[in-house]
Protein backbone atom coordinates (compact mmCIF):
# COMPACT_ATOMS: atom_id res chain seq x y z
CA UNK A 1 0.00 0.00 0.00
CA UNK A 2 1.25 3.93 -0.63
CA UNK A 3 2.50 5.42 2.44
CA UNK A 4 0.13 8.38 1.93
CA UNK A 5 -2.56 5.45 1.77
CA UNK A 6 -1.81 3.90 5.21
CA UNK A 7 -1.22 7.30 6.66
CA UNK A 8 -5.25 8.25 5.99
CA UNK A 9 -6.18 4.61 6.42
CA UNK A 10 -4.51 5.50 9.94
CA UNK A 11 -6.34 8.79 10.47
CA UNK A 12 -9.58 7.17 9.57
CA UNK A 13 -9.15 4.47 12.58
CA UNK A 14 -8.08 7.32 14.87
CA UNK A 15 -11.82 9.03 13.56
CA UNK A 16 -13.33 6.34 14.28
CA UNK A 17 -11.79 5.27 17.57
CA UNK A 18 -11.93 9.05 18.68
CA UNK A 19 -15.47 10.16 17.07
CA UNK A 20 -17.32 11.04 20.43
CA UNK A 21 -14.32 13.38 21.12
CA UNK A 22 -14.77 17.45 20.78
CA UNK A 23 -14.61 18.28 16.93
CA UNK A 24 -12.54 21.64 18.58
CA UNK A 25 -9.55 19.14 19.09
CA UNK A 26 -9.35 18.58 15.12
CA UNK A 27 -9.61 22.17 14.22
CA UNK A 28 -6.91 22.75 16.59
CA UNK A 29 -4.93 19.90 14.69
CA UNK A 30 -5.51 21.68 11.33
CA UNK A 31 -4.53 24.91 12.50
CA UNK A 32 -1.45 24.29 14.15
CA UNK A 33 -0.54 21.52 11.14
CA UNK A 34 -1.10 25.09 9.43
CA UNK A 35 1.13 27.30 11.49
CA UNK A 36 3.57 24.89 11.23
CA UNK A 37 3.84 24.52 7.61
CA UNK A 38 3.38 27.94 6.85
CA UNK A 39 6.79 28.84 9.30
CA UNK A 40 8.90 25.84 7.93
CA UNK A 41 8.13 27.79 4.65
CA UNK A 42 9.15 30.97 5.53
CA UNK A 43 11.82 29.95 7.19
CA UNK A 44 13.38 27.80 4.29
CA UNK A 45 12.83 31.28 2.20
CA UNK A 46 14.51 33.18 4.61
CA UNK A 47 17.80 30.95 4.82
CA UNK A 48 17.76 31.50 1.16
CA UNK A 49 17.63 34.55 1.15
CA UNK A 50 20.20 35.17 3.74
CA UNK A 51 22.82 33.00 1.32
CA UNK A 52 21.52 35.15 -1.06
CA UNK A 53 22.64 38.21 0.38
CA UNK A 54 25.95 37.16 1.79
CA UNK A 55 26.80 36.34 -1.26
CA UNK A 56 25.97 39.95 -2.47
CA UNK A 57 28.19 41.09 0.66
CA UNK A 58 31.62 39.35 -0.16
CA UNK A 59 31.29 40.71 -3.54
CA UNK A 60 30.62 44.10 -2.41
CA UNK A 61 33.69 43.47 -0.90
CA UNK A 62 35.79 42.69 -3.55
CA UNK A 63 35.06 45.64 -5.50
CA UNK A 64 35.72 48.23 -2.50
CA UNK A 65 38.93 46.35 -2.24
CA UNK A 66 39.68 46.84 -5.93
CA UNK A 67 38.40 50.28 -6.11
CA UNK A 68 40.77 51.44 -2.94
CA UNK A 69 43.45 50.03 -4.50
CA UNK A 70 43.44 51.60 -8.11
CA UNK A 71 42.56 55.11 -6.42
CA UNK A 72 45.29 54.59 -4.27
CA UNK A 73 47.90 53.10 -7.22
CA UNK A 74 46.58 56.21 -9.47
CA UNK A 75 47.56 59.23 -6.51
CA UNK A 76 51.18 57.19 -6.22
CA UNK A 77 51.63 57.77 -9.54
CA UNK A 78 50.79 61.58 -9.74
CA UNK A 79 53.05 62.26 -6.69
CA UNK A 80 55.89 60.38 -8.39
CA UNK A 81 55.64 62.56 -11.41
CA UNK A 82 55.31 65.59 -9.44
CA UNK A 83 58.51 64.81 -7.63
CA UNK A 84 60.26 63.97 -11.36
CA UNK A 85 59.13 67.65 -12.50
CA UNK A 86 60.02 69.47 -8.79
CA UNK A 87 63.84 67.91 -9.54
CA UNK A 88 63.43 68.81 -13.25
CA UNK A 89 62.36 72.31 -12.13
CA UNK A 90 65.06 72.95 -9.46
CA UNK A 91 67.86 72.04 -12.22
CA UNK A 92 69.41 75.46 -13.80
CA UNK A 93 68.10 75.66 -17.13
CA UNK A 94 65.03 77.89 -18.83
CA UNK A 95 61.96 76.43 -18.66
CA UNK A 96 61.15 77.03 -22.14
CA UNK A 97 58.40 75.36 -24.05
CA UNK A 98 60.17 73.42 -25.58
CA UNK A 99 62.11 72.06 -23.43
CA UNK A 100 59.06 71.36 -20.70
CA UNK A 101 57.11 69.23 -23.29
CA UNK A 102 60.82 67.16 -23.81
CA UNK A 103 60.88 66.56 -20.41
CA UNK A 104 56.95 65.61 -20.09
CA UNK A 105 57.18 63.29 -23.12
CA UNK A 106 59.82 61.46 -21.05
CA UNK A 107 57.72 60.93 -18.57
CA UNK A 108 54.83 59.60 -20.54
CA UNK A 109 52.11 60.68 -17.82
CA UNK A 110 49.16 59.66 -20.71
CA UNK A 111 49.59 56.67 -20.56
CA UNK A 112 50.99 55.73 -16.83
CA UNK A 113 48.31 58.48 -14.96
CA UNK A 114 44.63 57.49 -15.96
CA UNK A 115 42.75 60.69 -15.41
CA UNK A 116 45.49 62.93 -15.76
CA UNK A 117 44.72 65.96 -17.87
CA UNK A 118 47.55 68.11 -17.39
CA UNK A 119 51.39 68.35 -15.83
CA UNK A 120 51.43 72.20 -15.24
CA UNK A 121 53.97 74.87 -13.65
CA UNK A 122 53.03 77.58 -11.83
CA UNK A 123 55.39 80.21 -10.64
CA UNK A 124 55.31 82.57 -7.51
CA UNK A 125 55.85 86.30 -8.41
CA UNK A 126 56.27 88.57 -5.35
CA UNK A 127 55.54 91.67 -5.30
CA UNK A 128 57.93 94.19 -7.55
CA UNK A 129 59.70 91.21 -9.24
CA UNK A 130 59.97 89.68 -12.49
CA UNK A 131 62.24 86.28 -13.04
CA UNK A 132 64.60 86.32 -15.67
CA UNK A 133 63.61 83.55 -17.41
CA UNK A 134 59.88 84.12 -16.97
CA UNK A 135 58.02 85.33 -20.42
CA UNK A 136 55.97 88.52 -20.37
CA UNK A 137 53.55 87.24 -22.80
CA UNK A 138 52.34 84.82 -19.62
CA UNK A 139 52.06 87.98 -17.21
CA UNK A 140 50.24 90.94 -17.06
CA UNK A 141 52.15 93.34 -19.42
CA UNK A 142 52.97 96.17 -16.76
CA UNK A 143 54.60 92.89 -15.24
CA UNK A 144 53.72 90.57 -12.24
CA UNK A 145 50.82 91.40 -9.68
CA UNK A 146 51.33 91.45 -5.96
CA UNK A 147 50.95 87.96 -4.56
CA UNK A 148 50.00 86.22 -7.93
CA UNK A 149 51.10 82.88 -8.77
CA UNK A 150 50.25 82.68 -12.59
CA UNK A 151 50.55 78.70 -14.95
CA UNK A 152 53.53 79.27 -17.03
CA UNK A 153 53.90 75.82 -18.19
CA UNK A 154 51.71 72.83 -19.13
CA UNK A 155 51.35 69.88 -21.13
CA UNK A 156 49.12 69.44 -22.89
CA UNK A 157 48.75 73.14 -23.35
CA UNK A 158 45.97 74.29 -21.40
CA UNK A 159 42.42 76.44 -23.52
CA UNK A 160 43.66 79.52 -24.48
CA UNK A 161 41.02 80.72 -21.03
CA UNK A 162 43.56 79.57 -18.94
CA UNK A 163 46.77 80.98 -20.42
CA UNK A 164 48.67 82.48 -17.46
CA UNK A 165 45.98 82.13 -15.36
CA UNK A 166 46.58 83.72 -11.59
CA UNK A 167 46.13 80.94 -9.18
CA UNK A 168 45.78 83.35 -6.10
CA UNK A 169 42.32 84.42 -8.21
CA UNK A 170 40.61 81.28 -6.76
CA UNK A 171 40.13 81.18 -3.08
CA UNK A 172 40.24 77.65 -2.71
CA UNK A 173 43.03 77.22 -4.67
CA UNK A 174 44.59 80.09 -2.88
CA UNK A 175 44.42 78.07 0.74
CA UNK A 176 45.79 74.97 -1.06
CA UNK A 177 48.82 76.57 -2.32
CA UNK A 178 49.40 78.50 0.86
CA UNK A 179 49.12 74.65 2.50
CA UNK A 180 51.62 73.39 0.23
CA UNK A 181 54.19 75.98 1.10
CA UNK A 182 53.98 74.43 4.66
CA UNK A 183 55.50 70.87 3.46
CA UNK A 184 57.21 69.10 1.30
CA UNK A 185 54.86 66.15 0.31
CA UNK A 186 51.87 66.79 -2.33
CA UNK A 187 48.37 68.14 -1.19
CA UNK A 188 45.39 67.40 -2.84
CA UNK A 189 42.45 69.82 -3.56
CA UNK A 190 38.68 69.55 -3.64
CA UNK A 191 37.10 69.55 -6.54
CA UNK A 192 37.58 72.79 -8.14
CA UNK A 193 36.33 74.64 -11.36
CA UNK A 194 38.86 77.24 -12.77
CA UNK A 195 36.36 78.32 -15.34
CA UNK A 196 32.62 78.57 -15.38
CA UNK A 197 33.32 76.39 -18.87
CA UNK A 198 35.42 73.96 -17.67
CA UNK A 199 34.97 70.63 -16.17
CA UNK A 200 35.61 70.28 -12.29
CA UNK A 201 39.17 69.07 -11.33
CA UNK A 202 41.17 68.22 -8.66
CA UNK A 203 44.44 69.48 -8.22
CA UNK A 204 47.35 67.62 -6.73
CA UNK A 205 50.17 70.29 -5.81
CA UNK A 206 53.77 70.05 -4.85
CA UNK A 207 55.95 73.17 -4.43
CA UNK A 208 59.09 73.83 -5.83
CA UNK A 209 61.69 75.67 -4.16
CA UNK A 210 63.99 77.92 -5.65
CA UNK A 211 67.55 77.09 -6.95
CA UNK A 212 71.18 79.28 -6.21
CA UNK A 213 71.91 79.01 -10.40
CA UNK A 214 68.02 80.14 -11.15
CA UNK A 215 65.55 81.64 -8.89
CA UNK A 216 62.07 80.15 -10.07
CA UNK A 217 60.02 79.45 -7.10
CA UNK A 218 56.53 77.57 -8.04
CA UNK A 219 54.99 75.06 -7.83
CA UNK A 220 54.27 71.42 -10.07
CA UNK A 221 50.53 70.72 -10.77
CA UNK A 222 48.77 67.91 -11.27
CA UNK A 223 45.62 68.36 -12.99
CA UNK A 224 43.11 65.39 -12.52
CA UNK A 225 40.07 64.25 -13.93
CA UNK A 226 38.05 62.28 -11.79
CA UNK A 227 35.57 60.85 -13.89
CA UNK A 228 37.85 59.95 -16.37
CA UNK A 229 40.00 57.77 -13.47
CA UNK A 230 36.76 56.56 -12.03
CA UNK A 231 35.57 55.19 -16.16
CA UNK A 232 39.28 53.66 -16.34
CA UNK A 233 38.59 51.85 -12.81
CA UNK A 234 35.43 51.03 -13.79
CA UNK A 235 36.16 49.41 -17.02
CA UNK A 236 37.55 46.75 -14.83
CA UNK A 237 35.05 43.98 -13.81
CA UNK A 238 32.80 46.44 -12.08
CA UNK A 239 29.80 47.01 -14.49
CA UNK A 240 28.05 44.67 -11.54
CA UNK A 241 28.05 47.08 -9.03
CA UNK A 242 27.00 51.19 -9.03
CA UNK A 243 30.27 52.97 -7.28
CA UNK A 244 30.30 56.63 -5.52
CA UNK A 245 33.45 58.59 -4.51
CA UNK A 246 32.42 61.59 -2.22
CA UNK A 247 34.68 63.91 -0.86
CA UNK A 248 34.73 63.96 2.59
CA UNK A 249 34.95 61.41 5.99
CA UNK A 250 31.11 60.38 5.41
CA UNK A 251 28.61 60.66 2.78
CA UNK A 252 26.38 63.16 4.67
CA UNK A 253 29.40 65.21 4.98
CA UNK A 254 31.37 65.12 1.77
CA UNK A 255 30.87 66.71 -1.72
CA UNK A 256 29.51 63.65 -4.70
CA UNK A 257 33.09 63.78 -6.71
CA UNK A 258 31.48 60.33 -9.24
CA UNK A 259 28.74 58.50 -9.46
CA UNK A 260 28.98 55.33 -11.76
CA UNK A 261 25.62 55.14 -13.51
CA UNK A 262 22.82 52.19 -12.27
CA UNK A 263 20.16 52.06 -10.42
CA UNK A 264 21.61 50.96 -6.81
CA UNK A 265 20.44 48.64 -3.99
CA UNK A 266 20.96 51.32 -1.40
CA UNK A 267 19.67 48.44 1.68
CA UNK A 268 23.17 46.49 0.62
CA UNK A 269 25.95 49.76 0.01
CA UNK A 270 28.93 48.86 1.48
CA UNK A 271 31.03 51.79 2.85
CA UNK A 272 34.74 52.39 3.41
CA UNK A 273 37.21 55.75 3.94
CA UNK A 274 40.36 55.89 1.47
CA UNK A 275 43.34 58.78 2.45
CA UNK A 276 44.36 60.38 -0.52
CA UNK A 277 47.81 62.17 0.40
CA UNK A 278 46.19 65.30 3.17
CA UNK A 279 42.25 64.42 2.38
CA UNK A 280 39.68 61.77 3.24
CA UNK A 281 37.69 60.30 0.95
CA UNK A 282 34.50 58.11 1.26
CA UNK A 283 33.60 55.41 -0.98
CA UNK A 284 30.88 53.16 -1.59
CA UNK A 285 29.54 50.40 -4.09
CA UNK A 286 25.71 49.09 -4.14
CA UNK A 287 24.66 46.11 -6.60
CA UNK A 288 22.67 47.04 -9.64
CA UNK A 289 20.15 45.27 -11.03
CA UNK A 290 22.76 43.16 -12.78
CA UNK A 291 24.45 41.77 -9.74
CA UNK A 292 21.28 41.06 -7.77
CA UNK A 293 19.87 39.07 -10.92
CA UNK A 294 23.08 37.03 -11.08
CA UNK A 295 23.13 35.93 -6.98
CA UNK A 296 18.93 35.68 -7.18
CA UNK A 297 17.67 32.14 -5.85
CA UNK A 298 14.96 31.02 -8.26
CA UNK A 299 14.05 28.32 -5.74
CA UNK A 300 12.36 31.23 -3.45
CA UNK A 301 9.26 31.78 -5.22
CA UNK A 302 8.79 27.77 -5.91
CA UNK A 303 9.64 27.27 -1.92
CA UNK A 304 6.48 29.59 -0.67
CA UNK A 305 4.04 28.34 -3.69
CA UNK A 306 4.61 25.15 -3.09
CA UNK A 307 5.46 25.23 0.50
CA UNK A 308 2.13 27.38 1.14
CA UNK A 309 0.06 24.77 -0.92
CA UNK A 310 0.75 22.08 1.20
CA UNK A 311 0.12 23.68 4.34
CA UNK A 312 -2.98 24.63 2.81
CA UNK A 313 -4.27 21.66 1.50
CA UNK A 314 -3.28 19.64 4.69
CA UNK A 315 -5.41 22.18 7.02
CA UNK A 316 -8.63 22.08 4.47
CA UNK A 317 -7.92 17.96 5.06
CA UNK A 318 -7.56 18.08 8.68
CA UNK A 319 -10.49 20.89 9.06
CA UNK A 320 -12.50 18.79 7.44
CA UNK A 321 -12.01 15.68 8.86
CA UNK A 322 -13.10 17.67 12.19
CA UNK A 323 -15.76 19.56 10.49
CA UNK A 324 -18.13 18.94 13.69
CA UNK A 325 -19.50 15.65 16.00
CA UNK A 326 -22.94 15.58 14.11
CA UNK A 327 -20.52 14.81 11.01
CA UNK A 328 -18.76 11.91 12.65
CA UNK A 329 -20.32 9.16 12.03
CA UNK A 330 -21.04 9.59 7.93
CA UNK A 331 -17.33 10.67 7.72
CA UNK A 332 -16.27 7.46 9.67
CA UNK A 333 -18.45 5.28 7.34
CA UNK A 334 -16.76 7.12 4.03
CA UNK A 335 -13.36 7.32 5.37
CA UNK A 336 -12.22 4.77 2.68
CA UNK A 337 -13.40 6.39 -0.04
CA UNK A 338 -12.58 9.71 1.22
CA UNK A 339 -8.52 7.97 1.93
CA UNK A 340 -8.95 6.99 -1.57
CA UNK A 341 -9.79 10.46 -2.75
CA UNK A 342 -7.37 12.41 -0.81
CA UNK A 343 -4.42 9.89 -2.19
CA UNK A 344 -5.26 10.80 -5.53
CA UNK A 345 -5.21 14.70 -5.08
CA UNK A 346 -1.98 14.12 -3.36
CA UNK A 347 -0.58 12.30 -6.05
CA UNK A 348 -1.92 14.62 -8.48
CA UNK A 349 -0.11 17.81 -6.52
CA UNK A 350 3.31 15.29 -6.32
CA UNK A 351 2.68 14.82 -10.49
CA UNK A 352 2.10 18.48 -11.09
CA UNK A 353 4.51 19.81 -8.54
CA UNK A 354 7.19 22.32 -9.65
CA UNK A 355 9.87 19.89 -8.40
CA UNK A 356 10.81 16.53 -7.88
CA UNK A 357 8.67 14.47 -5.61
CA UNK A 358 9.69 10.87 -4.20
CA UNK A 359 8.75 8.81 -1.51
CA UNK A 360 10.64 5.94 0.21
CA UNK A 361 9.98 3.37 2.96
CA UNK A 362 11.19 3.29 6.19
CA UNK A 363 14.03 1.22 4.50
CA UNK A 364 15.12 4.31 2.36
CA UNK A 365 13.61 2.52 -0.95
CA UNK A 366 12.24 4.45 -3.24
CA UNK A 367 8.33 3.53 -3.88
CA UNK A 368 7.19 6.82 -6.08
CA UNK A 369 8.81 9.39 -7.99
CA UNK A 370 6.75 12.26 -9.98
CA UNK A 371 7.30 12.91 -13.45
CA UNK A 372 9.62 16.07 -12.59
CA UNK A 373 11.86 13.94 -10.48
CA UNK A 374 12.19 11.53 -13.85
CA UNK A 375 13.09 14.71 -15.87
CA UNK A 376 15.57 15.42 -14.00
CA UNK A 377 17.08 12.24 -13.58
CA UNK A 378 16.09 10.57 -16.94
CA UNK A 379 14.90 7.39 -14.90
CA UNK A 380 11.93 5.37 -15.32
CA UNK A 381 9.25 4.26 -12.44
CA UNK A 382 11.09 1.46 -12.55
CA UNK A 383 14.41 2.49 -12.85
CA UNK A 384 14.11 4.39 -9.85
CA UNK A 385 12.19 2.29 -7.34
CA UNK A 386 14.01 0.40 -4.56
CA UNK A 387 17.86 1.73 -4.69
CA UNK A 388 18.34 2.05 -8.14
CA UNK A 389 17.79 5.51 -7.85
CA UNK A 390 21.54 5.97 -7.06
CA UNK A 391 22.36 5.26 -10.70
CA UNK A 392 21.31 8.88 -11.83
CA UNK A 393 23.59 10.58 -9.21
CA UNK A 394 26.77 11.90 -10.45
CA UNK A 395 29.66 9.66 -9.78
CA UNK A 396 31.72 11.88 -8.19
CA UNK A 397 28.68 13.04 -6.02
CA UNK A 398 27.12 9.37 -5.63
CA UNK A 399 29.60 8.26 -2.09
CA UNK A 400 29.00 10.76 -0.82
CA UNK A 401 25.25 11.50 -1.14
CA UNK A 402 24.50 7.56 -0.74
CA UNK A 403 26.28 7.82 2.78
CA UNK A 404 24.24 10.83 4.35
CA UNK A 405 20.99 9.14 3.25
CA UNK A 406 21.60 5.60 4.77
CA UNK A 407 23.09 7.62 7.74
CA UNK A 408 19.49 9.54 7.85
CA UNK A 409 17.69 6.72 7.45
CA UNK A 410 19.84 4.79 10.08
CA UNK A 411 19.20 7.63 12.53
CA UNK A 412 15.19 8.49 11.09
CA UNK A 413 16.42 12.52 10.69
CA UNK A 414 15.93 14.64 8.10
CA UNK A 415 17.92 14.18 5.10
CA UNK A 416 19.27 17.26 3.36
CA UNK A 417 22.57 17.09 0.01
CA UNK A 418 23.48 19.16 -3.03
CA UNK A 419 24.67 17.07 -5.86
CA UNK A 420 24.16 16.27 -9.40
CA UNK A 421 22.15 14.46 -11.41
CA UNK A 422 22.63 12.98 -15.06
CA UNK A 423 20.05 12.80 -17.51
CA UNK A 424 19.71 9.76 -20.10
CA UNK A 425 21.72 12.56 -22.39
CA UNK A 426 24.47 13.01 -19.99
CA UNK A 427 23.59 16.25 -19.10
CA UNK A 428 24.11 17.29 -15.44
CA UNK A 429 21.70 18.97 -13.02
CA UNK A 430 22.47 20.33 -9.89
CA UNK A 431 19.53 19.52 -7.23
CA UNK A 432 18.68 20.08 -3.80
CA UNK A 433 17.60 16.78 -2.49
CA UNK A 434 15.59 17.41 1.11
CA UNK A 435 13.61 14.62 2.72
CA UNK A 436 11.62 14.32 6.04
CA UNK A 437 10.44 11.14 7.65
CA UNK A 438 6.46 10.82 8.38
CA UNK A 439 5.79 9.09 12.21
CA UNK A 440 2.40 7.80 12.77
CA UNK A 441 0.81 8.37 15.89
CA UNK A 442 3.31 6.14 18.21
CA UNK A 443 6.21 7.75 16.72
CA UNK A 444 7.31 5.25 14.05
CA UNK A 445 7.87 5.96 10.86
CA UNK A 446 6.04 4.84 8.09
CA UNK A 447 7.80 6.87 5.08
CA UNK A 448 10.10 9.49 4.09
CA UNK A 449 8.91 11.96 1.98
CA UNK A 450 11.22 14.36 -0.32
CA UNK A 451 11.99 17.37 -2.96
CA UNK A 452 14.49 17.49 -5.67
CA UNK A 453 14.46 21.13 -6.78
CA UNK A 454 16.09 22.23 -9.72
CA UNK A 455 19.41 24.86 -8.45
CA UNK A 456 20.84 24.51 -12.27
CA UNK A 457 21.15 27.81 -12.67
CA UNK A 458 21.56 29.44 -9.58
CA UNK A 459 24.27 26.81 -9.22
CA UNK A 460 25.98 28.14 -12.68
CA UNK A 461 25.87 31.54 -11.94
CA UNK A 462 27.34 30.67 -8.91
CA UNK A 463 30.07 29.25 -10.65
CA UNK A 464 30.81 31.92 -13.44
CA UNK A 465 30.76 34.46 -10.56
CA UNK A 466 33.47 32.71 -8.46
CA UNK A 467 35.19 32.02 -12.40
CA UNK A 468 34.83 36.26 -12.83
CA UNK A 469 36.11 36.78 -9.01
CA UNK A 470 39.58 34.58 -9.87
CA UNK A 471 39.63 36.40 -13.62
CA UNK A 472 39.45 39.58 -11.97
CA UNK A 473 41.93 38.87 -9.29
CA UNK A 474 44.99 37.37 -11.51
CA UNK A 475 43.88 40.75 -13.38
CA UNK A 476 44.57 42.81 -10.49
CA UNK A 477 47.85 41.29 -9.50
CA UNK A 478 49.00 41.38 -13.29
CA UNK A 479 48.31 45.19 -13.47
CA UNK A 480 49.75 45.74 -10.21
CA UNK A 481 52.98 44.00 -11.31
CA UNK A 482 53.13 45.92 -14.24
CA UNK A 483 52.94 49.16 -12.10
CA UNK A 484 55.07 48.37 -9.65
CA UNK A 485 57.92 47.79 -12.69
CA UNK A 486 56.70 51.31 -14.03
CA UNK A 487 57.45 53.03 -10.86
CA UNK A 488 60.42 51.16 -10.44
CA UNK A 489 61.89 52.42 -13.99
CA UNK A 490 60.27 55.63 -13.21
CA UNK A 491 62.04 56.23 -10.28
CA UNK A 492 65.49 55.14 -11.94
CA UNK A 493 64.39 57.51 -14.82
CA UNK A 494 64.09 60.47 -12.23
CA UNK A 495 67.57 59.14 -9.95
CA UNK A 496 69.56 58.86 -13.39
CA UNK A 497 68.32 62.26 -14.92
CA UNK A 498 69.51 63.97 -11.05
CA UNK A 499 72.65 62.31 -11.34
CA UNK A 500 73.35 63.44 -14.76
CA UNK A 501 72.16 67.50 -13.70
CA UNK A 502 74.54 67.01 -10.87
CA UNK A 503 77.33 65.91 -12.84
CA UNK A 504 76.18 68.78 -15.57
CA UNK A 505 76.23 71.24 -12.57
CA UNK A 506 79.64 69.94 -10.87
CA UNK A 507 81.77 70.21 -14.46
CA UNK A 508 80.17 74.02 -14.81
CA UNK A 509 80.96 74.92 -11.05
CA UNK A 510 84.72 73.60 -11.69
CA UNK A 511 85.03 75.10 -15.51
CA UNK A 512 84.08 78.21 -13.38
CA UNK A 513 86.65 77.93 -11.40
CA UNK A 514 89.08 77.35 -13.76
CA UNK A 515 88.31 80.05 -15.43
CA UNK A 516 88.14 82.67 -12.57
CA UNK A 517 91.77 81.09 -11.70
CA UNK A 518 93.03 82.92 -15.39
CA UNK A 519 94.10 86.61 -14.81
CA UNK A 520 93.69 87.34 -18.22
CA UNK A 521 89.87 87.60 -19.88
CA UNK A 522 88.82 83.97 -19.78
CA UNK A 523 85.40 82.32 -21.13
CA UNK A 524 84.23 79.08 -22.55
CA UNK A 525 81.41 78.96 -25.44
CA UNK A 526 79.27 75.97 -26.57
CA UNK A 527 79.21 74.98 -30.54
CA UNK A 528 76.25 77.37 -31.25
CA UNK A 529 79.22 80.03 -29.88
CA UNK A 530 77.20 80.96 -26.89
CA UNK A 531 78.62 81.50 -23.76
CA UNK A 532 78.99 78.70 -21.09
CA UNK A 533 81.04 80.42 -18.41
CA UNK A 534 83.30 83.20 -18.20
CA UNK A 535 85.43 84.70 -15.45
CA UNK A 536 85.22 87.70 -13.86
CA UNK A 537 87.50 89.38 -15.96
CA UNK A 538 85.01 89.37 -19.02
CA UNK A 539 81.98 90.08 -16.70
CA UNK A 540 84.06 93.53 -15.41
CA UNK A 541 84.70 94.21 -19.21
CA UNK A 542 80.55 94.13 -20.43
CA UNK A 543 79.68 95.61 -16.51
CA UNK A 544 77.44 92.62 -16.24
CA UNK A 545 77.23 89.79 -13.70
CA UNK A 546 78.73 86.41 -15.00
CA UNK A 547 75.35 84.63 -14.87
CA UNK A 548 73.65 87.39 -17.14
CA UNK A 549 76.57 86.48 -19.82
CA UNK A 550 75.63 82.63 -19.51
CA UNK A 551 73.62 81.39 -22.19
CA UNK A 552 74.16 84.91 -24.39
CA UNK A 553 76.48 85.19 -27.68
CA UNK A 554 78.49 88.11 -28.73
CA UNK A 555 75.87 90.13 -30.34
CA UNK A 556 73.71 90.48 -27.35
CA UNK A 557 77.15 93.00 -25.76
CA UNK A 558 78.56 94.28 -28.51
CA UNK A 559 78.62 95.99 -32.19
CA UNK A 560 77.34 93.93 -35.14
CA UNK A 561 81.18 94.10 -36.93
CA UNK A 562 82.61 93.15 -33.63
CA UNK A 563 80.38 90.44 -32.72
CA UNK A 564 80.53 89.16 -36.62
CA UNK A 565 84.58 89.26 -36.22
CA UNK A 566 84.42 87.82 -33.41
CA UNK A 567 81.88 84.53 -34.73
CA UNK A 568 84.29 84.52 -37.63
CA UNK A 569 87.60 83.94 -35.71
CA UNK A 570 85.42 81.57 -33.71
CA UNK A 571 84.56 79.24 -36.29
CA UNK A 572 88.24 79.09 -37.74
CA UNK A 573 88.96 77.53 -34.52
CA UNK A 574 85.87 74.72 -34.40
CA UNK A 575 86.85 74.03 -38.13
CA UNK A 576 90.52 74.25 -37.95
CA UNK A 577 91.05 73.15 -34.35
CA UNK A 578 94.17 75.52 -34.09
CA UNK A 579 94.70 78.03 -31.26
CA UNK A 580 94.02 81.81 -32.16
CA UNK A 581 95.84 83.94 -29.56
CA UNK A 582 93.42 87.56 -29.39
CA UNK A 583 96.15 89.99 -28.08
CA UNK A 584 94.20 92.78 -29.30
CA UNK A 585 90.58 92.13 -27.89
CA UNK A 586 90.13 94.34 -24.89
CA UNK A 587 91.54 97.40 -26.73
CA UNK A 588 89.24 96.53 -29.33
CA UNK A 589 86.31 96.48 -27.30
CA UNK A 590 87.24 99.35 -25.21
CA UNK A 591 87.71 101.61 -28.00
CA UNK A 592 83.95 100.78 -29.42
CA UNK A 593 82.76 101.16 -25.91
CA UNK A 594 81.42 98.63 -23.06
CA UNK A 595 77.85 99.79 -23.57
CA UNK A 596 75.72 99.84 -26.78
Amino acid sequence: MNPFARSITTATAGARAVRTRPGRWGRVLAWTALVAGLAATVALWMQNERAARAQVDRVLERRLELVQARLGESFSIYSALLLAARGWLAGPHPVDERSWRAFVETLDPQRRAPGLHHLAFAMRVPTGEMPLTARTDAFDAGGARIGSTRILRAEPPLPPRLSGYDLMTHPVVAELLHTADGGSEPVVSPAVRLHRRDQPRILVVLPVEPHAARPLPGYAIAFVDIAALMQWIAGMALADVVVQVYDGPSVAEGRLLYRSPGEAAVQLTRTSLLHVEDRVWTVTVAPNAQLRRAVADNTSTAILVAGSAVSLLLFLSLLGLASGQARAAMLALRMSDAARARERRFSQLARHAPMGVFIADPGGRYVFVNAHWRRLSGLSDAGASGDAWVDALHPQDRERVLAAWREAVRAGAAFQQDCRLLDRFGTENYVSFSAIPERDEHGDIVAYIGTCMDITARRRAELALTRANEELEQRVQSRTAELEQANAHLSREVEERRRAERERVEILQRQAALLDSIPDMAWLKDSELRFLAVNERVAALFRVSEQDIVGKNDYDFMPAEVARHNREEDLQVLHTGRTLRLDDMDATVRSAGTRW
